[in-house]
């Protein structure tokens, strides 16, 4: 019976393809990095992340006072979505999140008059 068709399996496969096609084996870190940036618990730190193409830097934290007080951490978790659906070149969701964004936004402003 041949192996079933999970996660492990078809990471593997692929590192296989890419050693016959010369190239350097590298679907286990990929997996990993976008396994561990796709997790919600991720959000939390993005305040603390900056990124510069594959590269990821810690940063100290923003001073900045949030607008929504002890429910910031929806605002990072949206920033979080916006930002890997634009990796996945996702336009539909990722249009309505940019919306919800800039309104959250529209109303900050609105809020500090």
């Amino acid at each position: 019976m041949p192996d079933p068709l999970g996660i492990a399996n078809i990471v593997s496969c692929y590192e296989g393809y890419q050693r016959q096609v010369g190239k350097k084996p590298d679907a286990k870190d990929s997996y990993g990095l976008i396994s561990e940036h796709s997790h919600p618990n991720s959000a939390c730190f993005n305040r603390y992340c900056e990124y510069a193409g594959s590269e990821v830097r810690f940063i100290p934290p923003s001073t900045d006072a949030s607008v929504l007080g002890e429910e910031r951490y929806l605002l990072d978790f949206l920033i979080f979505l916006e930002q890997l659906l634009k990796l996945g070149k996702e336009r539909v969701v990722r249009k309505q999140i940019i919306a919800m964004l800039e309104d959250i936004a529209r109303l900050a402003q609105e809020k500090r008059k």
